[in-house]
């Protein structure tokens, strides 16, 4: 270095001491020279000849303490975020104002002599890139600050990330020659450019507040790769336009937590606007109205002085961001904000406030918002507490009197009460003890043991097609441990869970349920995409659904294609014949489609449930289960009906409500499209999205698909056989070889769900183009096209029977199924209204209450013999195929001619138990009552 570059250090030196500055001499590596400390400075100024540093911490004035923004990445955004988007005018532009510009960048890679610098691609400066002008690089920057004194408490340490580092308790070098060969280069921002200045000033003077802005948002951005590789951002709402239920509560709740400060001196200021916007945005509160707030407290706060303009106005764009950031930037969910709230009542207490103190400043947050059911990310582990109770304290403030509390000792009822002890007089100049303190604080609350139970975990699932809502929660007792329900219908959950604590209290507890996080979607297990347009339903997601933990898979490429080679290669090694073969995969394909069933209907395209027809032993039963076992491996024994189990519209409705899955098979069901009560649930299935037990008027889920084996199909009701097409097996298995196709078949069962998951998400993955398949006009036409677009992308060749092929099921009407058909549709019509105050009554009682009232048109009790009942010949008029006389012949009456009436002439008359008999078969006892729990 020359010697008036030697100069120009030196007085450099002398005058930044005169500017109050701690100076420390450093070498051409920038290497302190002699010993030196950022707390204290020599009393005269050092002779500095290659370089100078200033020091944090110190500044002649003691009001001030010195910090360094020392910008290694000149294109952050972490100042435009704290400061705004003129910072480098605010921190660099003013006459006061300390910057030094300092490094070319890339750091560590450029080499430079005078204007003329070279790129190197290694640190060592070995292997050269290209030729630049000094003029053509960015360069880092040194921004020195003052601080008031007041900011900061105890020892303050140096805060860095990639970007930036915040120098306090270490030096940064302003002047002199750099490693580099550069010079730093004091500036000044200067319409839009940067100016170089011989004289700097001390430093921008910032507020306590936006110095530990700076400092969280350094320390912030150091942290977030990693939070980011472990989050995601949080799903956003539908819509923002909720307003604030009580927006003096929030502001009472603000007020009373803005002057406080952390031991460091730093304030909550934007953590709480961030954290508190933050779940406003998540919950779709309109910005408006969380902003009126907010206004509110700052106005307040500047005029306590706990805030200037300048802070209020970065408070402002910290809520416009979270407002007008994409969905995919991360906001704070409720372990951030806890985490934050847990440092507030801290500093308020100056103690650890316990978990459930934090709770319950949350829960009053939520409140406040207007917010009941919480999303799974505001809901900490075995802890939820409900402000049930509110009062005015004496400046006007609405506090907490009561809450509703999940705790990890049990659900309890904790309420505020006075202190009716009286205090013992102290002597004087006595000071009151801690434990006396202490009590004296406990005795403001009660708390009451509502339930023995903790809540570790819980969501609410409601089935937006019925309803009906379920619960998957696992709960801790006292005595007994964890006991967990999966999918457990809500009212059987709370029966079962207050049967089992054999509580007697007050069931006050039930309403902390809604408070938990809550689903609503179409709650099934299987593939389900909804028509956009439908304005119940189009706005859920496209895809596949496991509620009911039916062990949906979902493998790679390779692992599908194996499992699907593997099955054709059984079925193809057992099977008897080529005819049987096709058979068996066509069957196989048509019953996976069936798990299309309910998309298909909310797309008002007509599905159909597939018969499996054919003599026992052919294999009907095995492609079933087969079905099962590729979709919904872990229940597929529960979805399997077998013939040992006579179907019931009850056995059928718990079906359809607890293991509500996309496929149901009914195997070997005799007469069970014969069974009435029965038959009217499965046409509601096929019909509609929901289906019920007529006789009792409860709304039933009928999502699924049906696949039904029998030796021979004969429907009575035509309007059944119309939506059912049949698939005709032939040919046996070799009997001898039949134990050792089971066991071949058992093994597969335990892999074919590897296709199964690929067969459901590729259509998740691949709507657009599978779309037009899974719609086509018949739901034999959908099984046979995307079985095929699903063997093609694995490369497998499958042969089916061609649609054309497959046959209708067989209608067989005789006069009396018309009959039946027709008074079950007056029954279906009038249930609603005849529940004649019960819970629940039989489907035959209701028949009598109708006839009793004479509600049935074409119908009455005969007058000579109430044990007889009279059919009327305009029954004829409800269908025109039907003969009354056929029906009477059939039914065993007589014809009544006694009568001149018209309305009674030519009536059949009939014995009553005859007709009941016909009407309500008693083939199979109804299995009333709940499950086993």
């Amino acid at each position: 270095m020359t010697t008036q570059n030697t100069d120009k250090v030196a007085d450099f030196t002398t005058y930044l001491y005169e500017q109050g500055f701690n100076t420390v001499c450093v070498s051409g590596d920038k290497k302190p020279i002699g010993s030196w400390r950022a707390s204290e400075r020599s009393d005269k100024p050092p002779r500095c000849r290659e370089a100078v540093a200033i020091t944090g911490n110190y500044f002649a004035d003691d009001q001030y303490k010195v910090a360094i923004f020392d910008i290694d990445n000149p294109n952050t955004k972490i100042l435009e975020e704290v400061f705004g988007e003129d910072w480098r005018s605010y921190l660099c532009g003013a006459p006061w104002s300390f910057c030094v510009l300092t490094g070319p960048r890339p750091k560590h890679l450029v080499q430079c002599e005078g204007e003329d610098c070279t790129i190197y691609e290694d640190k060592e400066h070995t292997k050269p890139v290209k030729q630049v002008k000094l003029s053509e690089l960015e360069r880092g920057i040194a921004v020195v600050v003052r601080v008031p004194s007041k900011c900061i408490r105890g020892d303050l340490g140096t805060s860095r990330n990639p970007d930036v580092e915040i120098i306090y308790s270490n030096y940064q070098v302003v002047y002199g020659k750099h490693p580099s060969g550069v010079f730093y280069q004091p500036v000044k921002w200067e319409n839009g450019r940067w100016v170089s200045v011989d004289a700097p000033g001390a430093g921008v003077v910032l507020s306590c507040e936006e110095f530990w802005r700076m400092a969280s948002a350094v320390k912030k951005q150091g942290e977030q790769k990693e939070e980011e590789t472990e989050e995601k951002a949080y799903e956003s709402p539908k819509a923002w336009d909720k307003e604030i239920a009580e927006p003096n509560v929030l502001l009472a709740l603000l007020k009373r937590w803005w002057a406080l400060t952390r031991e460091d001196g730093s304030h909550f200021h934007d953590a709480l606007t961030f954290g508190i916007a933050s779940l406003a945005w998540r919950y779709g509160i309109k910005k408006e109205s969380i902003a009126a707030v907010f206004e509110e407290l700052f106005k307040w706060a500047v005029e306590q002085g706990l805030d200037t303009e300048r802070d209020v106005a970065h408070h402002r764009g910290v809520i416009d961001w979270v407002y007008s950031a994409s969905a995919e930037r991360r906001r704070w969910g409720g372990k951030k904000l806890r985490e934050v709230l847990t440092e507030v009542l801290k500093a308020e207490k100056n103690a650890k406030p316990a978990e459930l103190e934090v709770e319950s400043v949350f829960s009053a947050i939520f409140k406040a918002l207007g917010l009941k059911e919480r999303r799974p990310e505001d809901v900490a582990p075995g802890v939820l507490c409900v402000p049930t109770k509110w009062v005015t304290d004496g400046y006007g403030n609405a506090i907490a009197a009561e809450w509703l509390c999940n705790t990890k000792s049990g659900i309890v009822l904790k309420r505020f009460k006075k202190n009716t002890k009286r205090k013992k007089k102290k002597e004087e100049g006595e000071e009151e003890q801690e434990e006396e303190k202490e009590n004296s604080e406990k005795s403001l609350f009660e708390e009451v043991v509502l339930v023995d139970m903790s809540i570790s975990s819980l969501t609410v699932y409601t089935d937006v097609l019925t309803g009906r809502e379920y619960v998957s929660a696992d709960v801790m007792f006292g005595r007994d441990g964890l006991v967990s329900w999966r999918m457990k219908p809500k009212d059987n959950f709370i029966s079962l869970v207050e049967k089992y604590t054999q509580s007697r209290t007050s069931p006050r507890w039930r309403p902390i349920l809604n408070y938990y996080p809550h689903v609503q979607d179409v709650i099934i297990s299987g593939f389900f995409c909804p028509n956009p347009d439908d304005p119940r339903l189009g706005k859920l997601a496209c895809g596949v659904r496991d509620y009911f933990y039916a062990g949906i898979r979902d493998p790679d490429k390779p692992t599908a294609k194996a499992a699907l080679e593997t099955t054709l290669s059984v079925l193809d090694r057992f099977a008897p014949d080529a005819t049987w073969y096709k058979t068996a995969v066509t069957s196989w394909m048509h019953s996976l489609a069936q798990v299309f069933v309910l998309t298909r209907k909310v797309w008002t395209i007509r599905p159909s449930f597939v018969v499996l027809e054919g003599p026992r032993g052919l294999g009907k039963s095995t492609i079933g289960q087969l079905a099962l076992h590729t979709l919904f491996p872990e229940r597929a024994d529960d979805l399997f009906i077998p013939a040992s189990g006579a179907m019931t519209a009850a056995r059928l409705g718990r079906l359809l409500d607890e293991l509500a899955a996309g496929v149901v098979v009914l195997d070997e069901q005799k007469g069970v499209l014969h069974r009435p009560e029965v038959m009217e649930v499965l046409k509601s299935m096929i019909t509609s999205t929901v289906a019920w037990k007529t006789a009792w008027g409860e709304k039933w889920p009928a999502a699924a698909g049906l696949v039904l084996t029998a030796n021979k199909f004969v429907v009575t009701d035509p309007e059944v056989a119309d939506k059912l097409y049949k698939i005709q097996f032939s040919g046996a298995v070799d009997p001898a070889k039949r134990p050792e196709f089971a066991t071949a078949m058992a093994k597969v069962y335990n892999i074919v769900g590897d296709f199964g998951g690929y067969y459901l998400h590729y259509a998740e993955r691949n709507w657009a183009t599978v779309k037009d398949a899974i719609l086509a006009p018949t739901q034999a036409e959908a099984a046979e096209r995307y079985a095929k677009i699903i063997a093609d992308e694995l490369g497998v060749s499958i042969e089916l029977v061609p649609v054309s092929d497959l046959t209708a099921v067989s209608a067989a009407v005789t006069p009396v199924d018309i009959f039946r058909d027709l008074v079950w549709r007056e029954l279906k019509q009038q249930m609603a209204a005849i529940r004649d105050g019960a819970d629940a009554i039989s489907a035959k009682h209701a028949f009598n209450i109708l006839l009793d009232k004479g509600r049935i048109p074409f119908m009455r009790k005969y007058s000579g013999d109430e044990t007889n009942y009279m059919i009327l010949k305009n029954i004829e008029l409800y269908n025109g195929e039907l003969s009354l006389r056929s029906l009477c012949e059939e039914l065993g009456g007589e014809l009544y001619t006694k009568s001149h009436k018209k309305n009674l002439y030519g009536a059949c008359v009939v014995d009553g138990v005859k007709v009941e008999d016909v009407l309500f078969p008693e083939d199979a006892p109804e299995e009333e009552g709940n499950d086993p729990a």
